[in-house]
């Protein structure tokens, strides 16, 4: 004659159905390590494999489990020894069984990825620099109830940078004896994105142009990637090293200050006095901008060289002698 058992377990039933008959054998029963289904009932055949009664598979471990469960080989062998069955050989200590009553969008594991950032030490500046979000389209299963879920991040926010990064999520039980336990670990994508200032151009930009303030205007942008450095400040005079198209980024390479005037440069050079203007080529001794006095040297086409003179510099390729009177040019200069 058939015999019902139910056992019950913490907040959950245990309800271990079997069918007890004259004659029946010893049953073998297979643990597996982690089980992870559906919330709602649970059977044994979802937690081992069993050996001598095909039909004790079906029978029912748990009804409607919402939270994780650990099943211990002890405990199963002896709520089935009260139910006259003979479980001899039990392979295995037990298993985790884990109902999947939840799935997080990645709106929710940013949000979670967020506050456990804010937590660490350094977190609330890192949150400052930095735009943090999930991959799109990531989701996650997890228990609805009964665990607790933690990003493995490092002890320091600072130790972050920009870019693409796997971040663990550890799925463990809400207290209990085995509350540090890892149930499961999911591999979640995460994007950090560096927030700046960033000088934009407004419009199309030609190598050798020098900026203007209307050339450009600083905007917000959050970027990935590797660290490009961009400048800061006031940009008008710098000279323009390669083309840009309007709303691209300016870079320290791409924009530079450079003097008007380089060392070694050859510049038309300008003397004027009443009545007499003299024009011949010179060659820039030192760097200089519009406006400041620098160094020339007079270059005669017959090879002859003469003293140094100061030049003002009024352009990009020409300097003007403000002072002659110093200058004693040989006199077999031209």
């Amino acid at each position: 004659m058939k015999r019902v058992g139910i056992v019950i377990a913490q907040t959950a039933v245990l309800a271990l159905i079997i069918c007890a008959t004259t004659g029946l054998g010893a049953q073998s029963l297979y643990f597996k390590n982690t089980v992870e289904l559906p919330a709602g009932d649970v059977r044994l055949g979802d937690v081992a494999r069993v050996e001598g009664d095909p039909a004790l598979a079906r029978r029912l471990l748990f009804r409607d489990l919402r939270r994780p469960r650990y099943l211990s080989a002890r405990e199963l062998r002896e709520s089935s020894a009260a139910d006259g069955l003979n479980f001899q050989n039990i392979y295995g200590a037990g298993a985790w069984i884990i109902p999947l009553g939840r799935e997080m969008t990645e709106t929710e594991l940013t949000a979670l990825l967020i506050e456990q950032i804010r937590a660490l030490p350094d977190g609330a500046d890192i949150l400052q620099k930095f735009v943090i979000r999930v991959a799109p389209n990531t989701r996650v299963s997890a228990p609805a109830e009964g665990v607790r879920l933690n990003f493995r991040l490092p002890g320091r926010a600072a130790s972050l940078s920009s870019g693409r990064r796997i971040v663990p999520l550890d799925v463990t039980p809400e207290g209990g004896e085995r509350s540090g336990e890892i149930l499961v670990r999911r591999q979640i994508q995460a994007i950090l994105l560096r927030v700046v200032q960033v000088p934009v151009a407004r419009r199309d930009l030609r190598i050798g142009e020098r900026l203007s303030a209307a050339d450009y205007a600083y905007e917000r942008r959050e970027l990935e990637g590797e660290e490009v450095r961009y400048p800061s400040g006031d940009l008008s005079g710098r000279r323009v090293m390669a083309g840009l198209r309007a709303g691209e980024a300016l870079t320290d390479s791409q924009v530079q200050i450079l003097p008007a005037v380089r060392r070694g440069q050859q510049l038309r050079l300008v003397y004027q006095s009443p009545g007499i203007v003299l024009r011949l080529r010179a060659s820039a001794l030192e760097d200089g901008e519009v406006g400041r006095s620098i160094r020339v040297q007079p270059l005669f086409p017959s090879g002859a060289r003469s003293d140094t003179l100061k030049a003002r510099i009024v352009s990009e390729d020409s300097a003007l002698i403000e002072d002659f009177s110093h200058a004693n040019p040989r006199q077999d200069a031209p």
